[in-house]
């Protein structure tokens, strides 16, 4: 069945996905509001860096997300 196509324009999806067994993660976000046209793709993948999450305005550094975790 899907999603109806006019509620992906006011949609505030942005995928994060976030690795389990090493200091990994992906998001995934439309930076063309609100013609929801253009996607951006982001990896963080070392503890020093901080991923952004435009949708909530917030930077996250990557050893917060972690700082429980030993590799």
């Amino acid at each position: 069945m899907g999603i109806p196509r006019q509620s992906l324009g006011t949609s505030r999806i942005s995928p994060l996905l976030v690795s389990q067994t090493e200091p990994y993660l992906e998001q995934y976000y439309n930076s063309d509001r609100p013609n929801n046209t253009r996607w951006q793709w982001q990896v963080c993948d070392r503890l020093e860096q901080s991923i952004i999450l435009p949708s909530l305005n917030l930077e996250l550094p990557m050893n917060e997300i972690y700082r429980r975790i030993s590799f």
